[in-house]
C-alpha cells in the first residue's frame, strides 16, 4: 500500500536492498469516477488526501528521478474491461475472506490514527464537549484545567502535522472527507510483475496467504532447487529507519542482500541454477534504544515450481498486456514485521 503514513516502511525504507521499486501511483482517476467522488468536481472532499498524496511525492521525487522507483497508475483505475475482469476474479467484497493477524492491526492502527486525526481537527468548543462526554464516566475526576491541557496539546500536535490540515473535517451533510488507500492486490500485483519482469514483494500477511492460494489448476509446490536459497533468506532481517526524515544510511547487510537477490531474478529468469553462499547478517541485533528507531522485517522468500502461474493473470496479460509470451512471476518475498528488540 502506498500511504504517507506507511510509505517508509513499505517503500523508501526498502531502498537499499532492490535495485528498483514498482509501486502503485497514489492518486485516483478523477474521470473514472461519479462526479460526487471526483477530486476534479468535488475537491473539497479530497483536501486532507491530496496533501498526503503530495507529501508522496515529494518523499519519491529524488528517486522517481533516480529512475529506481517507478510509479504506475492502477489499471483498474483506467480501463472499465480490465476493472470488470478483477471483479470478476475476486467475488463480491462480503465473499473475499478476512484479513491476516498482521493486516488486521495495521487496519485498526489506520483507522485510529484517522479517527484521533479528525477529533483534533474538530472546533475548539466541539472538541472540548467531545472531551467531557468522554470523560464523564471517569473512575477519577479530571480537573477543567486537565481537560484544556489536553485540549491545547491536541491543538498543537495538530499544528505540527504534516499530513493533516488544520480547518474543521467536512460534515455529511457535505459530503465528508473522503480517504484513498491504493495498493496492488494479487492479480493486479502479478499482471505488472509479469509485464515488467519483475518479483513480488509484500508486507501483507492477507496478500502473502492469497499468493499461495490455489486457482483450482496451479498448486505451488517449493523449487527444491532453490530451498538452501530461500532458507538462507530466512536468516536475514531487513532494517528500516522508521522516519522518513532520517538520515539516509545504508544498512550493512543491503549491499550484499541485494546483489543476491539481483542475481536469483536473473537465474530464475533464465530458468538457470544459482550458487551462492548463504548471506549471514554482519550486524548485531540493536539493543532496545535504536528498536524504537528501526523497523525490523523478516524475510520470507518463495520459489514455486513453474512459478507463481495462474489461468486468470495469464488471461489478463494477453487481454491487457501484450501478446508475447511471457513468463510467471518465479519469485515473491514476505517481509514480516517484528517486535521492537527481537
Amino acid at each position: 500500500m502506498v500511504d504517507a503514513r506507511s510509505l517508509q516502511s513499505n517503500v523508501l525504507g526498502l531502498l537499499p536492498y532492490f535495485d528498483e521499486l514498482v509501486v502503485v501511483h497514489p492518486f485516483i482517476n478523477a474521470h473514472g469516477v461519479r462526479p460526487e467522488f471526483s477530486p476534479i468536481q468535488s475537491p473539497a472532499n479530497f483536501k486532507e488526501q491530496t496533501l498526503r498524496n503530495a507529501v508522496v511525492l515529494l518523499l519519491l521525487e529524488s528517486e522517481i528521478d533516480s529512475g529506481r522507483i517507478h510509479l504506475v497508475p492502477d489499471p483498474m483505475d483506467y480501463d472499465v474491461g480490465f476493472r470488470e475482469e478483477i471483479k470478476a476474479i475476486v467475488g463480491p467484497a462480503n465473499e473475499r475472506g478476512e484479513l491476516g493477524p498482521l493486516d488486521t492491526d495495521a487496519a485498526t492502527q489506520l483507522a485510529h490514527d484517522e479517527y484521533m486525526r479528525a477529533i483534533k481537527r474538530l472546533p475548539v468548543q466541539e472538541l472540548r464537549a467531545y472531551l467531557k462526554q468522554r470523560v464523564a464516566d471517569a473512575p477519577e475526576r479530571i480537573s477543567d484545567r486537565d481537560l484544556e491541557s489536553i485540549l491545547e496539546l491536541w491543538k498543537r500536535e495538530l499544528e505540527e502535522d504534516h499530513l493533516s490540515l488544520l480547518d474543521p473535517p467536512s460534515s455529511s451533510e457535505e459530503g465528508g472527507d473522503f480517504r484513498t488507500y491504493k495498493g496492488f492486490g494479487r492479480e493486479t500485483g502479478l499482471f505488472i510483475a509479469a509485464l515488467t519482469g519483475s518479483f513480488i514483494y509484500t508486507t501483507s500477511d492477507t496478500q502473502w496467504e492469497r499468493l499461495h492460494r490455489t486457482d483450482g489448476v496451479h498448486h505451488y509446490s517449493p523449487d527444491p532447487e532453490w530451498a538452501e536459497m530461500t532458507r538462507a533468506l530466512a536468516d536475514l532481517n531487513v532494517e528500516v529507519p522508521l522516519s522518513a526524515f532520517a538520515e539516509v544510511t545504508v544498512p550493512s547487510n543491503a549491499p550484499s542482500m541485494r546483489e543476491l537477490l539481483r542475481e536469483m531474478a536473473l537465474a530464475l529468469q533464465d530458468n538457470a541454477s544459482v550458487q551462492t553462499n548463504p548471506i549471514r547478517p554482519t550486524y548485531s541485533p540493536f539493543g532496545p534504544e535504536k528498536s524504537k528507531e528501526m523497523l525490523m522485517l523478516k524475510i520470507h522468500a518463495s520459489v514455486p515450481l513453474g512459478g507463481f502461474q495462474r489461468t486468470d493473470v495469464s488471461r489478463l496479460v494477453l487481454t491487457f498486456g501484450r501478446m508475447d509470451d511471457i513468463a510467471p512471476v518465479r519469485l515473491a518475498i514476505f517481509l514480516e514485521p517484528q517486535a521492537s528488540g527481537s
